[in-house]
């Protein structure tokens, strides 16, 4: 007979834990990138207010696109700018936008924003201890993402782009027969 109390706490709460599928135990994630907008609508409506060749980079912070208020602004150099629009050396000019060919014949005196801001939330679903010893894994993700580029040359917007997701849903699904040993030859130290 168990007569020591924490003894017999630990056993009813394993026994309770093993009859159960105990899917409130999972784990849930939530990955939120700060940033000045709430939404993918909001992202959107502030880039849109965004005018090649009439907005000024001090219209900028307002809208969200200060990288000294917006930790998730990045300044492009000319090369970033470069990688990002040639990729090639045979890319055509002559099917670019005018205020992007206008800004990579500025060189110097041309200089990008990007912007990549999301929200996601991740849920596991299941059964628990599946998930516990990682023979099953159910997640189920929602959210939104956005991402823009502004270009502009001697302080005046001369191109934008922007794209994203408004709205992220999909289920990913992992499937291990072996469980918690599936992985372990990735997790012992190789020789020297």
């Amino acid at each position: 007979m168990l007569r020591n109390t924490p003894t017999r706490w630990t056993l009813g709460l394993a026994l309770a834990l093993s009859m159960s599928a105990c899917g409130s135990l999972l784990p849930e994630t939530k990955t939120h990138v700060p940033s000045a907008w709430k939404s993918y609508n909001e992202a959107h409506d502030a880039i849109n207010k965004v005018v090649p060749f009439r907005t000024r980079r001090t219209d900028l912070g307002p809208l969200g696109f200060d990288p000294a208020t917006n930790p998730n602004v990045i300044v492009l150099n000319y090369s970033d700018i470069l990688r990002h629009f040639l990729p090639t050396p045979d890319t055509r000019l002559s099917i670019m936008d005018a205020g992007l060919k206008s800004c990579l014949s500025a060189a110097s005196t041309c200089q990008g924003l990007s912007v990549d801001v999301s929200d996601e939330t991740r849920e596991r679903h299941g059964e628990f201890w599946q998930d516990f010893l990682n023979f099953r894994r159910d997640t189920h993700v929602t959210g939104w993402r956005f991402n823009a580029i502004i270009l502009l040359k001697e302080d005046v917007v001369v191109y934008r782009t922007w794209g994203g997701a408004p709205l992220l849903e999909r289920d990913e699904y992992t499937h291990n027969p072996l469980g918690p040993i599936q992985n372990i030859g990735e997790r012992v130290p190789r020789p020297l």
